[in-house]
C-alpha cells in the first residue's frame, strides 16, 4: 500500500512541476549555538562511541496508503514502514548531523514552482502532521538497541505555520508564497527522545544532561537483546523448579 501511495505521489509531482504554481518553503534545522545529545548524555557533535546519526523529514501513512498513521511508541515497530520522506519523489532522503558544525539546516517546497526554479518540489496530503525522525538505525529488531529522535510542532491550527507543522494546502492563498522555519528544537510535541519543552513517552537515557531552551536529546529505543531473553527464560526455569522442589519436600 505504501508502494501504491509513493507511485501516486511521483505522478502527482511529474505533472504539477510542468507548470507554473505557488509553493510554500519550509526551512527546517536547529538553531545556532543549540546542543544535541545522545542517550548517553555525550554531545551528539561529539560523535561518543555511537553510529552516526540521521535525520529525515516526512509523514506518516497507514497500511491502506490513503489515511494518517499516528506514530506512538508502542506501535515503533511500524514506523519505518509507515514513514514516507518529503523529497521529491517520496523516497528516503536522510540528512547526516553534522559534527563539525554542530548543525543540521534543510529545505522542503510544498506544491510546484516554476520550471525555473531548480528547488525539488513535494506534493503531500493535505493537513498530515509532518515529523522529523532522528535516528541510527531505522529498523528495530532484538539484536540491536538505537539511539531515535521523533518531534513535530502543533499549535492547533489548521494553517501551516513556524510552530504548526502539517503539509500546507498550496490552493488556499493563506499558505502559499510562505517561507517557514520549523527548529527541530523548537518543537513541541516529543514522541520518543526529550526537548525542553518534555519528554516522549518511551525510551530509556543513560544520563539526563540540564537542556538548553534550543537543546534535544535522544532516546535509546530498549529492546531485549537475545541473550537478555534467555537469561530471563533460564531465570524463570531455576526459580519454577525451585518452588516445585520445595513443594515435593
Amino acid at each position: 500500500m505504501k508502494l501504491r501511495f509513493l507511485i501516486q505521489l511521483l505522478c502527482v509531482s511529474v505533472s504539477l512541476s510542468t507548470a507554473d504554481s505557488l509553493a510554500t518553503t519550509i526551512a527546517w534545522g536547529n538553531a545556532i549555538l543549540s546542543s544535541s545529545f545522545n542517550s548517553d548524555g555525550s554531545n551528539l557533535e561529539q560523535g561518543s562511541d555511537t553510529a552516526p546519526v540521521s535525520l529525515q523529514i516526512g509523514i506518516f501513512i497507514s497500511d491502506d496508503g490513503v489515511s494518517e498513521f499516528n506514530p506512538s511508541f508502542e506501535n515503533r515497530d511500524q514506523w519505518s514502514d509507515r514513514f514516507v520522506s518529503l523529497s521529491a519523489d517520496g523516497t528516503p532522503n536522510p540528512t547526516e548531523f553534522d559534527s563539525s558544525t554542530g548543525r543540521i539546516f534543510e529545505e522542503v517546497t510544498f506544491g510546484s514552482q516554476s520550471t525555473h526554479d531548480q528547488v525539488s518540489n513535494v506534493v503531500a496530503p493535505v493537513g498530515f502532521q509532518v515529523y522529523i525522525w532522528g535516528y541510527q538505525d531505522q529498523e528495530v529488531d532484538l539484536s540491536t538497541q538505537t539511539d531515535w529522535l521523533l518531534i513535530t510542532g502543533s499549535d492547533g491550527s489548521s494553517n501551516v505555520t513556524d510552530t504548526n507543522w502539517i503539509v500546507p494546502d498550496v490552493s488556499d492563498n493563506d499558505q502559499t508564497n510562505l517561507n517557514l522555519v520549523w527548529d527541530i528544537n523548537n518543537s513541541n510535541v516529543v514522541v520518543v527522545g526529550r526537548t525542553n519543552d518534555g519528554v516522549g513517552s518511551g525510551g530509556s537515557f543513560g544520563a539526563t544532561p540540564l537542556l538548553g531552551l534550543d537543546d534535544i536529546q535522544f532516546a535509546q529505543i530498549p529492546e531485549p537483546s537475545v541473550i537478555s531473553i534467555i537469561g530471563v527464560f533460564l531465570v524463570t526455569i531455576y526459580f519454577r523448579r525451585r518452588r516445585r522442589c520445595g513443594t515435593l519436600s
